[in-house]
């Protein structure tokens, strides 16, 4: 990022407020909450509950290169608080601007604009925005006392009614022509009422496509911000192109040869390509497009798999492991089908109390809606309210809708299990309403259908972190996996068969119990006799000294017991820790540290006892088992023992959670101040991403015969510098709101 762009982007964070502020109550992109939702829900309700009503959809011809400068100054002169932001910006939009551009010829020529912002500038929409406001501001005092206006950026929409249609056109793009230097894109106009009827008589002037009442079913409609208001049929038709487009998506990414890069596209970019309509649609009309969303994520899934020959029942149970979240054992693969009603009814929740400060009138009307304290609620109002009814008989307390208008915020999360991950935004009202029926579908659906070792090993695949490998991305050797093995471990969660070459333990090494192994690979994870329990140990205790040693510590690796502080009564005591690391607790304990990966399941295939009903059962008796070989360090002054202890499917103990978050911590301490919460949360992502991989990598190893397991990478004495942390980091935003853009 230039120095440049790193500056504005600063700039529009420390101003947002203000900003938002001076383009209030039209603007409805800067630093709002679902602004995008907000927009569409409220023209929508509009149209629903008026069957006079019209909706204008206007666009600039280039908007953001021809909004006046002159009008941006004006407003950053006029305000207080933003006046501070002039000498900046004059040093960028002060004067003509050059570009350069190419043509085929190979020519470069020179193109100057004294007008206009530049598309990528952080402070761009903002400075828009501004240059806009009066000529909005304007316009709407001229429009008649029911009637008002609304932007996002450069779309603008207004309601008004049939009768009135030209004459509100007319009033705001001429407005904005005047005031802001944008000329009308009659070729983008449309204006619908949900009543069909003719246009007005000095509507078709404008052209053919303007008028989509009178349209063909199909066609009866317009986008709103991406979402399809219209006729039934104008829905289905917008659905359907869109499935279309995300199946090309997806036949070029089942194409491509690294597994892991392929799953990465399909878990962050496909999977949440359906929430911004699953946001803004009825959960009944969205229906249909949920339905088959999910066909086609689940259908890529299984080519990423290797397209196994699977019956009725194990592809079931798989599919539903799959679409829960990693922090509950699944791939977190959404269920598009699962989270519409609680999608749908956040961005209400979302929604209502921006509503109110832009829109209050329309704001109190629809809540007493939505409360019944008014007749006439129908449409999308109606859809919300039973949304809301329907996540509160799944047990989700839901605020009252006044509440929700006034402000109320969901409360902080306070389950460890149950904290938002890579991608999701869990301080909006959709993680909660949505986790509640995750949590409900799991209790009550998934685990009741599983056998009792399939629940163990959900439960084994659960908790933080449990599924970090699946979110890490190959920047480096510790986070890369071969196509076999991540393939491998993709299976092992979904309880799928694993494609091993022997069906008897110690066929090929010569070492093991001699009884038929099972497909799933739950023999050879368990059984001792193998020899493979301590070779996957290897590269996670290189994983630990590499984590433990990027994080700042001194480390002593496979260091015997008698040879550290520790008083011991035996001076010949032959016990060997894992890792030993000095210099990164406050008051100077070693850290004595073992590392384990335990099975909740015997080599049978069953559950241990308490394993399917309880999570980290395995992990408990691992622990139990450590402290007793380490009696010693319990309390210790001189050293404190640390049993970094995981599960098969990925779960880890308290200790290893609590060891990482305190070498972030500790490693973030070097950092400039303003870069510390981000440099800890980066240095958490980073060696969360390199145990795991190495967890699961080397499982996965073992059950396929792989015969490297030299896994893990370089073992920490190498300084990674935080630059290259905070870029690999890549601290995904949450699944956007917005709408696909061509």
């Amino acid at each position: 990022m230039s120095s440049c762009r790193l500056v504005t982007r600063t700039l529009a964070q420390q101003f947002a407020e203000q900003l938002a502020e001076a383009t209030a109550p039209f603007q409805f992109a800067l630093s709002t909450r679902a602004g995008t939702d907000c927009a569409a829900m409220l023209l929508r309700s509009m149209l629903d509950q008026d069957p006079d009503a019209v909706v204008v959809s206007i666009d600039g011809i280039g908007a953001y290169d021809h909004v006046s400068r002159a009008a941006i100054f004006h407003k950053l002169l006029a305000n207080p608080h933003l006046r501070h932001l002039v000498p900046f910006v004059r040093m960028w939009y002060g004067q003509q601007s050059t570009y350069l551009w190419q043509d085929d010829a190979g020519q470069v020529r020179q193109v100057l604009q004294g007008e206009g912002v530049e598309q990528g500038d952080a402070l761009a929409p903002a400075l828009f925005a501004l240059g806009i406001h009066d000529a909005l501001d304007i316009a709407s005092r001229q429009l008649q006392p029911d009637e008002f206006l609304i932007a996002f950026l450069d779309d603008v929409y207004v309601k008004t009614t049939r009768g009135r249609a030209r004459a509100a056109f007319d009033t705001v793009t001429g407005c904005l022509r005047n005031h802001a230097h944008i000329d009308t894109n009659l070729g983008k106009c449309r204006m619908y009422g949900r009543r069909e009827a003719a246009p007005p008589p000095d509507v078709p002037e404008l052209g053919p496509d303007v008028w989509r009442s009178d349209k063909p079913a199909q066609e009866r409609g317009l986008k709103i911000l991406g979402t399809p208001v219209g006729s039934e049929e104008f829905i289905d038709t917008h659905l359907r192109a869109r499935l279309q487009d995300q199946q090309l998506l997806l036949d070029r990414l089942v194409r491509m040869e690294d597994p892991q890069c392929a799953w990465l596209v399909l878990m962050f970019c496909a999977s949440p390509r359906a929430n911004h309509l699953l946001r803004t649609l009825p959960p009944e009309e969205a229906a249909g497009f949920a339905e088959g969303h999910d066909r086609q994520i689940w259908a890529a899934l299984l080519i990423l798999l290797g397209s196994p020959q699977l019956n009725g029942r194990t592809e079931q149970q798989a599919r539903m492991i799959a679409t829960l979240p990693r922090r509950h054992g699944g791939l977190g693969i959404q269920d598009a089908t699962r989270r519409s009603p609680g999608a749908y009814w956040a961005t209400w929740a979302d929604g209502l109390h921006m509503l109110h400060l832009r829109r209050p009138r329309e704001a109190a009307q629809l809540t007493a809606l939505l409360e019944g304290q008014a007749m006439g609620r129908s449409g999308c109002v109606a859809a919300a309210e039973d949304a809301g009814r329907l996540l509160q008989g799944e047990g989700f307390r839901r605020p009252s809708w006044a509440a929700l208008r006034a402000g109320a915020r969901p409360a902080r999360n306070t389950d460890p299990d149950d904290q938002g991950e890579l991608g999701e935004w869990a301080h909006g009202w959709q993680f909660h309403a949505c986790s509640q029926r995750n949590n409900l579908f799991r209790e009550r659906v998934l685990l009741p259908a599983l056998t009792p070792a399939g629940q163990a090993m959900l439960r084994s695949g659960s908790g933080p972190q449990a599924g970090a490998w699946l979110q890490a991305m190959p920047t480096c050797e510790g986070t890369r996996m071969k196509a076999s093995i991540f393939q491998a471990c993709l299976r092992r969660r979904l309880r799928l068969p694993l494609p091993l070459l022997h069906g008897t333990c110690g066929q090929i090494s010569g070492h093991g119990c001699r009884n038929r192994i099972d497909v799933l690979g739950d023999h050879l994870a368990a059984c001792p006799r193998t020899g493979l329990l301590g070779r996957r140990a290897n590269p996670l205790e290189r994983a630990w000294t590499r984590v433990t040693r990027e994080g700042g510590a001194r480390v002593a690796h496979k260091q015997l017991l008698r040879d550290t502080n520790v008083p011991l009564a035996d001076p010949a005591d032959q016990r060997q820790l894992d890792l030993v690391a000095y210099g990164v607790t406050p008051n100077g304990i070693a850290l004595c540290c073992d590392a384990t990966m335990v099975s909740p399941l015997t080599r049978q295939g069953q559950p241990i006892p308490r394993a399917a009903a309880h999570d980290g059962a395995a992990l408990t008796r691992a622990e139990q088992r450590k402290r007793r070989t380490y009696p010693e360090l319990l309390h210790s002054p001189f050293g404190r023992l640390v049993i970094l202890a995981c599960e098969v499917g990925g779960r880890w103990n308290a200790d290893a959670l609590r060891t990482v978050s305190d070498l972030a911590k500790h490693k973030s301490r070097g950092a400039p101040a303003l870069l510390r919460p981000s440099a800890r949360a980066a240095w958490h992502y980073r060696w969360w991403s390199l145990l795991s991989v190495a967890a699961q990598s080397a499982l996965a190893a073992t059950l396929l015969a792989e015969g490297d397991l030299a896994l893990g990478g370089p073992t920490g004495d190498e300084e990674v510098p935080l630059g290259e942390v905070l870029e690999h980091a890549h601290l995904a935003p949450p699944a956007s709101r917005l709408p696909l853009r061509a």
